[in-house]
């Protein structure tokens, strides 16, 4: 499950982390102190990063499947959906702000995080994109049906004499 305060989770393993390190070593060189306190700072960050990464794939999954469940819902199976093109692109952006917005609220500061949410984002539009594709050459299909039927009535009702 998503962590609801995540960034200051973080904030508190890391503060907490920094204080027992300064408590312990004070008497440390400070060379030694600010090298060993930065090496520190960066193991936590890289072991953090793992939660991270996992908190980013749930909300693109939800993001992915709400996505999923408005396209499902608007589009019937024997209906031609006059606004389509507008529909899905509404869909497929508020998928990408929900994401953007919740996966933002998760970074810390310090750590250079921003590259995974691009990759994430990258990766929803991507799957939203291919389930936009999907549609929309069922969307043809149906048109392309009830073009094929119309044609033929109008034909049938040129050729066929009126009784």
């Amino acid at each position: 499950n998503i962590v609801i305060g995540f960034k200051q989770e973080c904030e508190v393993i890391i503060k907490d982390s920094i204080q027992y390190y300064e408590g312990e070593a004070y008497p440390y060189h400070r060379e030694v102190f600010e090298k060993i306190k930065t090496q520190i700072i960066n193991q936590i960050f890289k072991d953090l990063l793992l939660c991270f990464d996992s908190q980013l794939q749930k909300i693109k999954g939800q993001y992915f499947q709400t996505f999923t469940q408005s396209m499902k819902s608007s589009f019937k199976r024997d209906v031609v959906n006059d606004n389509f093109h507008q529909l899905t692109l509404g869909f497929q952006d508020q998928a990408l702000k929900g994401f953007q917005s919740q996966s933002e609220l998760l970074i810390t500061d310090g750590h250079g995080w921003e590259n995974y949410i691009t990759k994430f984002e990258r990766e929803l539009k991507a799957s939203t994109k291919e389930v936009i594709d999907e549609a929309r050459e069922i969307e043809v299909k149906k048109l392309l049906k009830l073009t094929i039927q119309a044609t033929k009535t109008s034909v049938e009702e040129l050729i066929d004499p009126p009784l």
